[in-house]
């Protein structure tokens, strides 16, 4: 392990002891202030070699720690080696284009440097180093400011995108580094507006889902650092829902089924209907409404990350409205012609006992009593309404002599469950039917006002009034509306 003892900090020298371990590199960084020179000298104890034979002049290397220092322009990497002689021609100048593996004292000297430079004092070796280190001392004479080596770390504005969303990661490291290399792992990964693995701050595009590790080294001319970040981006696909309807068109009454498909996003969705107008919500994913208007129903998914909304119009459309012509109330069993029922619209279906499709009624052929009667009508929209009305059929023997409504008064009428009968006829009974036939109220009387009451449902009934009318008896059928 590298180790550094005793920095010495002075107006124009920095002295440091250091202890260089196997196959490690030591880095001290510098800014010069101005273009005075730059001077370091390195000097080391070498372990003792052995010694050759004697001999003139031996060639024989007596280095046994090579170390090497150098000078490293940190923005052009120029680099500036020691000066040294040549064995072999020692009368040359020295020179300081190469290392020198000679020598345990070495010198490098940049003459000009550039002012508000960086620049990379570098110690490293050569080979293997006997006993595993060495002590070394450094020496350097500048005009400027040591540089601490930087300490990487970063942050990305998303780090749960989609594999279409631009991803902006931020360089947050200190001590000022001057270079940047970004790595991801796997990496599907593509750069975007003009960025690239050496910007500052590059823009990515993640091209497919899944986890990344982003790594970052940065550098600077004191050093280098690395910061490798495991699982910090989450790509998915893009959150996708549609919305559905089963029908999408129906008629007020009639209910729908809301369906929703999701697709993409974490897997794990979140459901919430509302609509337009308001008044549906549900978080079932497909739910049931039924609305009384046409509505628009939005369907909005949440995966925790992302939200995705789709939305389908039902059209709601109203039932046809009836309008049953002016059936008559009462028909004689015998010598009575079959009667045309009428309604509007036209074109609908009528069902009942001896009527016809097309509403021809036949008063001979149907029961005594009341014959209910529905017009059910379809229309364009496959919406379907229906009214009813009955017709009672007498057994016409005798003629009645009570024929005129103002011989029987039903008050109030509509009514909401009570209600009188008045004659001047003296009323011997009054029976209260509903429309399916079934007696709901029976009042024996002698008199010539009534009241008849009862727990009655909203509904059309039906009152057979029997009287005394002199010494014969008569029956009248009249209707009483319940509200």
């Amino acid at each position: 392990m590298m180790g550094v003892s005793n920095p010495i900090f002075q107006a124009r020298e920095v002295m440091i002891e250091a202890v260089l371990d196997d196959g490690e590199t030591f880095i001290i960084g510098i800014t010069n202030s101005d273009t005075s020179e730059i001077k370091a000298t390195v000097v080391w104890t070498d372990p003792p070699g052995i010694p050759p034979l004697p001999s003139l002049d031996p060639q024989d290397t007596m280095l046994i720690n090579n170390l090497d220092l150098r000078i490293v322009d940190f923005t052009d990497s120029a680099v500036s080696h020691p000066w040294k002689l040549d064995k072999d021609n020692p009368s040359s100048a020295a020179t300081n284009d190469s290392e020198n593996d000679v020598d345990n004292v070495e010198m490098v000297l940049v003459g000009e440097p550039s002012p508000e430079t960086s620049y990379s004092l570098i110690v490293d070796h050569d080979g293997s180093l006997q006993n595993g280190s060495q002590a070394f001392s450094l020496i350097i004479s500048f005009d400027g400011e040591v540089i601490e080596p930087p300490e990487s770390d970063f942050d990305a504005d998303n780090t749960s995108p989609t594999i279409y969303d631009t991803v902006r990661f931020y360089d947050q490291s200190e001590n000022f580094p001057e270079k940047w290399e970004w790595s991801f792992y796997p990496d599907q990964v593509t750069f975007l507006n003009g960025t690239d693995a050496s910007s500052q701050n590059p823009q990515t595009r993640f091209d497919s889902t899944g986890l990344y590790n982003v790594s970052l080294t940065t550098w600077n001319a004191g050093g280098s650092s690395n910061e490798n970040k495991l699982d910090f981006i989450t790509a998915y696909n893009v959150l996708v829902v549609e919305a559905f309807a089963n029908p999408d068109k129906l008629c007020i009454g009639d209910s729908c089924y809301l369906e929703s498909i999701a697709d993409g996003g974490s897997g794990e969705y979140n459901w919430s209907w509302h609509s337009i107008p308001e008044g549906f919500n549900s978080d079932e994913q497909n739910p049931v409404a039924a609305p009384d208007q046409t509505t628009i129903f939005i369907i909005e998914v949440n995966d925790g990350i992302q939200t995705a909304s789709d939305s389908i119009t039902v059209e709601v459309f109203t039932l046809p409205e009836i309008t049953l012509g002016d059936w008559p109330d009462q028909l004689c069993n015998e010598d009575e012609p079959p009667v045309q029922l009428t309604a509007i619209p036209e074109g609908g279906i009528y069902i009942g006992v001896s009527v016809t499709p097309d509403g021809l009624f036949n008063p001979e052929e149907a029961p005594l009593g009341w014959n209910v009667i529905t017009y059910t009508y379809q229309d364009e929209n496959n919406c379907i309404n229906f009214a009813f009305d009955s017709i009672h059929v007498n057994d016409c023997v005798g003629l009645l002599t009570i024929t005129k409504d103002t011989d029987v008064k039903i008050f109030p009428n509509p009514c909401s469950g009570e209600f009188f009968i008045e004659s001047r006829y003296t009323i011997e009974k009054a029976e209260l039917f509903d429309q399916y036939g079934v007696l709901r109220n029976s009042v024996q009387s002698n008199l010539n006002k009534i009241k008849v009451s009862g727990s009655l449902e909203s509904g059309l009934y039906f009152i057979r009034i029997n009287f005394r009318n002199g010494y014969r008896s008569e029956v009248v059928h009249r209707k009483v509306i319940v509200r």
